[in-house]
């Protein structure tokens, strides 16, 4: 999967796959979602702080029953700051203002390609993108993923997959 790590490390600009690359990311994205099945409960978890840890304020979210618009607006926004930058960091305050540079987990891209499919603001080929960039991202670091998040990885691919047969 080198040409994988090239895609990202150039942000997929002027990227060019050929067909037997584009088979070996599907047939990969494919074995994944094959693979034997996790659960997953909802938990309830209060978040109160004036900065938030960008993986617990995701997972806080993801195990919210009901969004308000607050949460959607900031989770648009952080599909605008990974959609320009392919990157988000650890620590934001409240307005999105980054606290360090040290990078996210890959757990919170994983949350935020749950939380994105909500939104409405976005249009299907604005989703299937941020999902294909998402997902891409997180086959080339599966090895390192836990049993939660390869379950919503899992629903990531699931969903890719929709969106791509919606489009054609």
């Amino acid at each position: 999967m080198i040409f994988l790590k090239k895609l990202i490390n150039n942000k997929y600009q002027e990227s060019f796959l050929t067909e037997t690359q584009i088979l070996k990311l599907f047939k990969k994205k494919n074995q994944i979602f094959k693979e034997n099945n996790i659960k997953f409960s909802r938990k309830n978890i209060k978040y109160t702080k004036k900065h938030f840890i960008i993986d617990e304020y995701l997972w806080f979210l993801i195990n919210k029953k009901k969004l308000h618009t607050n949460d959607k607006n900031l989770i648009f926004a952080l599909y605008q700051k990974f959609s320009v930058n392919l990157k988000l960091k650890k620590n934001y305050n409240f307005k999105l203002v980054k606290i360090n540079n040290k990078g996210a987990s890959i757990c919170s891209y994983i949350y935020l390609g749950q939380l994105i499919l909500i939104l409405k603001k976005i249009n299907l080929y604005q989703k299937l993108n941020f999902l294909l960039k998402v997902n891409d991202l997180c086959v080339y670091k599966y090895p390192r993923l836990n049993q939660v998040e390869i379950y919503f990885l899992k629903k990531n691919i699931f969903e890719e997959f929709k969106l791509l047969k919606k489009c054609f």
